[in-house]
């Protein structure tokens, strides 16, 4: 709202200083063909007429810029909090972080707003569903980190039912493991750091942005380890003891802790005995990619954790359609190969003609039982 309001200021400003300039010019014509013209000539009275005319209309008043310390209209209206968090809640972090560079004082605004904090993943919302932090920030801020685009491996589907940018990441259903009479819904989720990103060159997050929670709600526990041979289970097992590094914050995990201990990993790792020489920069060092892995306790009213619930039922009544399908016609299989090897040389039944007299067999049994 903010940027639409300030677009229209900028065409109206423009509008006037127009129509101001055209004014001004048609008076200088005009007093430059009465210095030019005959001083006898018929036309000389049109265009004194025509100057006389020009020189009553009133100028389009000159805009003047709103001091910078006066607020417009579009900040006016987030001067009310209620206002102001009303529209903040329909916001994604790429439209906020736009939104408070607008001006110092919208960011105060921002600042100050709790829904708005909590939408830039800078204040916890454990009330949440599950949200990633949006990828696309880096269209907007160069500095942020670029994650990996992977489909999710287990439902390509699943994607367009959930409530966040999963194009980010991959999710893997939750470990429903029982605990008393509940099932406690744990999601595991993976995200991809690049090489690129973890460069020397690369300029560091922007202090507003390392405060930033990589997901809603915030993990404490995140793991973290090189895309790299080291770390096959081969590899881990028979020649590298490295295990898994594990990094646990007090209160949450903030994207510019991962991303200092992703670099301070990827320094660490840069003469790795078993890298493959394609992961080797022009100096020698070794240059991976970084995976972080983490879970995350769903509540019971999650969307996720209620589509997963849907999803295991509807699998196991389709469990039992196969085990009854592979139930029949694997005896009227059985019943074909038994007909064609048959020295009698019977011939094979249809399905249908098996199944009657199934049925046959089984009415008699009855009947005599």
């Amino acid at each position: 709202m903010a940027l639409v309001l300030h677009e229209v200021a900028l065409r109206h400003t423009s509008h006037m200083a127009a129509q101001q300039q055209h004014h001004t010019l048609l008076l200088h014509q005009t007093e430059h063909l009465i210095d030019t013209m005959d001083s006898y000539g018929p036309e000389l009275e049109r265009v004194l007429d025509i100057h006389r005319m020009l020189s009553n209309i009133p100028p389009p008043p000159e805009f003047q810029p709103v001091p910078e310390d006066e607020p417009d209209a579009a900040t006016r209206v987030f001067e009310v909090p209620e206002l102001a968090d009303g529209i903040f809640a329909h916001l994604s972090v790429v439209d906020l972080v736009k939104l408070q560079q607008t001006n110092s004082r919208l960011l105060e605004i921002i600042e100050e707003s709790d829904i708005a904090q909590r939408r830039m993943f800078l204040l916890p919302d454990p009330a949440s569903s599950f949200t990633m932090l949006d990828q696309y920030l880096e269209h907007c801020v160069p500095e942020m980190p670029a994650w990996e685009v992977s489909e999710p491996p287990w439902d390509s589907h699943l994607r367009d039912q959930l409530t966040a940018p999963f194009d980010v990441i991959e999710v893997w259903p939750p470990e429903f493991k029982s605990s008393g009479t509940e099932l406690d819904g744990q999601l595991s989720f993976i995200v991809t750091f690049r090489a690129a990103d973890l460069c020397g060159s690369r300029r560091q997050l922007p202090a507003s942005l390392r405060a930033m929670y990589l997901c809603q709600p915030p993990v404490r526990t995140v793991k973290i380890r090189p895309l790299c041979r080291c770390q096959t289970n081969g590899m881990r097992r028979s020649r590298s003891p490295e295990p898994l590094d594990t990094m646990m914050s007090i209160s949450c995990c903030t994207l510019g802790e991962i991303s200092d201990m992703v670099r301070e990993y990827s320094k660490m790792h840069r003469l790795c005995p078993y890298a493959d020489a394609s992961d080797h920069d022009s100096q020698g060092n070794v240059r991976s990619d970084f995976v972080l892995t983490a879970k995350l306790q769903l509540g019971v009213d999650d969307p996720l954790n209620e589509l997963w619930m849907s999803r295991l039922e509807k699998k196991k009544r389709s469990d039992k359609v196969d085990a009854a399908k592979e139930a029949l016609f694997g005896a009227y299989a059985r019943c074909k190969s038994s007909a064609a090897s048959s020295e009698e040389s019977k011939p094979t039944p249809t399905f249908l003609e098996w199944q009657e007299e199934h049925m046959k067999t089984i009415a008699a049994a009855e009947a005599e039982a």
